[in-house]
């Protein structure tokens, strides 16, 4: 698709009255506010705040006059991502779509058929699914989304059909080892994923320890999974989503306090990718271990945060009385 068609359908999803083509002002000042529109954006969306992070990426996209390139396609792709989490499945698959007619690119595909699945489009999901690995059938990332996706859907045999695909990419590297390792856990053969995230480990993949922990704890070996987890955190390449994880295995136990501990260390990290779902682990732990003061206080900020979880609400309501 030409530049100025992509430009058309962006500026056409504005959530606000006036147009970029109004405004005045040279080229430099333009840039400007662009990268102010699109931070004020990111952070809105760190905050939970969808709807004003739509309009201040729109903003954004309005900046740029008739002119694509990675900026703007990376503010498509953040406001895409607020319209999915504030609940516009629609608003969401309208600004991948530019992105893929503009590009073909696979995780827009991904992204799409994620946003068709909430709608309950299966077919249409399935399709971006299948167009996303043909436009990069070497992605690990990539399956591993899919099959997490159709997996949540109640769609075994299709998901379990993208890991065994996965498989098959070719590659020796420490990396292949450590994703393999990934995908070998999720089957459930956990003797391929150790022996597979031991190799990754030993040629100095160092994110494989996390996975490698996570084979031992399947297998009932809390010692050497907490070697492996205490190796991932010691070796700088942690992040929130991991130490979220590592979170919910304390919780598995029963250890809330220990669960905290990862909680509160994930929301200290400088970049968290997954404030939501921390908050609402961080309530369930500081409630299971009898802190309800601090439960309380959390609940009331979270919904704050986030008004579309009806759930939390009710929740809130009932930690109130306590």
């Amino acid at each position: 698709m030409k530049i100025q068609t992509l430009c058309k359908r962006i500026i056409s999803l504005t959530l606000i009255g006036t147009l970029a083509f109004s405004l005045c002002g040279c080229s430099v000042d333009r840039k400007k506010d662009q990268a102010a529109y699109r931070a004020y954006g990111i952070t809105c969306l760190q905050d939970g705040q969808y709807e004003e992070a739509v309009e201040a990426f729109q903003r954004a996209l309005d900046q740029s006059r008739g002119q694509v390139g990675e900026t703007e396609i990376d503010t498509c792709y953040y406001k895409a991502e607020a319209q999915f989490l504030n609940g516009d499945y629609e608003g969401a698959i309208t600004t991948y779509t530019a992105v893929v007619d503009y590009n073909g690119d696979a995780t827009a595909y991904f992204l799409r058929g994620c946003a068709y699945f909430k709608m309950e489009q299966w077919e249409e999901g399935l399709a971006d699914f299948r167009a996303g690995v043909a436009a990069d059938d070497d992605n690990y990332e990539l399956y591993i989304g899919i099959y997490e996706v159709l997996a949540a859907s109640q769609m075994e045999g299709e998901a379990q059909s993208y890991l065994n695909q996965a498989l098959d990419i070719r590659g020796d590297k420490a990396y292949d080892k450590m994703q393999k390792g990934r995908i070998y856990l999720l089957l459930g053969e956990y003797d391929s994923a150790i022996a597979a995230l031991k190799d990754a480990v030993e040629r100095g993949n160092r994110e494989a320890n996390y996975y490698l922990g996570e084979a031992y704890s399947e297998y009932g070996d809390a010692e050497l999974a907490e070697e492996c987890y205490k190796l991932y955190l010691d070796s700088g390449v942690a992040d929130s989503e991991g130490l979220y994880g590592m979170g919910e295995r304390r919780m598995q136990k029963g250890d809330y306090e220990g669960a905290l501990v990862y909680f509160n260390s994930a929301m200290e990290m400088e970049n968290v990718t997954n404030k939501q779902e921390l908050m609402r682990a961080m309530i369930i732990a500081y409630e299971k271990s009898g802190d309800f003061d601090t439960a309380k206080t959390m609940m009331a900020e979270y919904v704050e945060l986030y008004p579309a979880d009806e759930e939390a609400q009710r929740e809130n309501i009932f930690l109130q009385t306590r």
